[in-house]
């Protein structure tokens, strides 16, 4: 090898050689890929029944306790997500636009401003509007993963210090634009 450490399985045996002396047998096999794949899967599995139970919590939250469940929700997620932001917009497809808005930041992040005039910011934030409009989520694990028509975004992801991103859409499925639990 190469010198340097891995994890092993060992498998060995003593026998008595014709002579009676007694030996050993050692067999050594590598099962370091073997252990990162089944960390990796506990953390999956991890990260799902973490999403489970939000789920739960969001498709049995009280009516009146549904703010504060949003409110919640963002730091959750973008821990699992491992997001250094995250937002939930709440869209209102009869007007084309936000009707409400829930975030989190990390602590070392400042705060953004809650969006006041979605026009304005449809425009200046095209790329993500565009997509949060579409019900798509907006996961941005690095901001290089960005696109060239995302510089607005990216410009003010830097400016916060912003590393990560995540941007969930709730779409209502009601007719007045309220959100069903």
């Amino acid at each position: 090898g190469d010198g340097s450490w891995c994890q092993v399985e060992l498998a060995g045996s003593r026998y008595r050689t014709a002579a009676g002396e007694e030996r050993g047998l050692a067999v050594y096999r590598d099962v370091s890929e073997r252990v990162h794949a089944e960390a990796a899967l506990q953390a999956q599995l991890e990260v799902e029944r973490r999403i489970g139970e939000l789920s739960r919590r969001f498709l049995t939250v009280a009516t009146d306790a549904f703010p504060a469940c949003m409110a919640e929700g963002p730091a959750t997620v973008a821990e699992i997500a491992d997001a250094d932001r995250a937002r939930f917009i709440v869209m209102s497809p009869s007007q084309v636009g936000l009707s409400g808005e829930y975030q989190w930041s990390a602590p070392s992040m400042p705060q953004r401003p809650r969006i006041d005039d979605w026009k304005r910011d449809v425009g200046r934030w095209r790329w993500s509007a565009l997509k949060l409009i579409a019900g798509e989520v907006l996961h941005v694990p690095r901001l290089a993963d960005l696109p060239a028509e995302a510089a607005s975004e990216r410009a003010s992801f830097e400016a916060d210090g912003v590393a990560s991103y995540l941007g969930l859409p709730i779409l209502p499925v009601a007719e007045d634009d309220s959100v069903e639990v």
